[in-house]
């Protein structure tokens, strides 16, 4: 049995040849077309001796049919990762100016604004608390938030300190506290912050969400959408 390279000269291939730039440039794309082609004269310039088997005639179909129907494939996966991704970017842009709790300890204060946030209690406390402090520690205002039960706590500060004073604009820390077996633990803080934009990352699925006074987050890592 002669094999392609017997039949055909060097240089035919799939798709045939292409005019570029005043040059052929031969394809590198075997087309369905071309595939059939190929195998008829290969069973006309067979041995007639040593005839084609059966058997081996339909595993190049079968070999052309599932390449083939791996590229028609990869078409439907990419025409749907563009689509998923236009209907995320028309999600994503939903959420600018929303108000979302993302994990973090530090929070900027606004003239006139409270700074809102939440605590995750993973077990019932009898004596909970957030301490504010400036950057330097110094203590600023401690809210005392009493029993708690296990769960998500919400708290408000309204921006005065111990005495009832407006305390100055800026940046402070948030720390909650709990006392059990009479060692004072931190707990994590969630703080509230504005979405200002929305960025659509290269890879599927990641969405990132710049905030006002926080850094950028993953939308996967954001706690509560209010």
């Amino acid at each position: 049995m002669s094999n392609f390279s017997s039949i055909f000269p060097a240089g035919l291939t799939g798709s045939g040849n292409k005019a570029s730039e005043g040059q052929n440039q031969p394809s590198k794309q075997l087309g369905q077309n071309e595939f059939f082609e190929l195998m008829t004269a290969q069973l006309q310039h067979q041995d007639p001796l040593n005839p084609t088997e059966n058997d081996a005639l339909i595993a190049q179909v079968a070999q052309f049919s599932t390449v083939d129907g791996i590229h028609e494939m990869q078409r439907s996966i990419e025409a749907l990762a563009g689509s998923f991704q236009s209907t995320q970017a028309l999600q994503a842009s939903t959420l600018v100016g929303r108000e979302v709790l993302v994990n973090a300890d530090r929070a900027v204060l606004e003239q006139g604004k409270d700074v809102i946030g939440a605590i995750e209690v993973d077990a019932p406390v009898s004596t909970l608390s957030v301490d504010v402090t400036t950057p330097s520690g110094a203590l600023v205002r401690k809210i005392d938030l009493g029993r708690q039960e296990s769960g998500r706590v919400s708290f408000a500060w309204d921006g005065r300190d111990d005495r009832g004073q407006p305390a100055a604009p800026g940046q402070y820390t948030i720390q909650a506290l709990v006392e059990r077996d009479g060692e004072m633990l931190k707990l994590p803080t969630l703080l509230q912050s504005k979405v200002q934009s929305v960025t659509l990352n290269r890879e599927p699925g990641m969405i990132t969400l710049n905030l006002r006074h926080h850094n950028s987050v993953p939308l996967a890592q954001i706690a509560e959408l209010l």
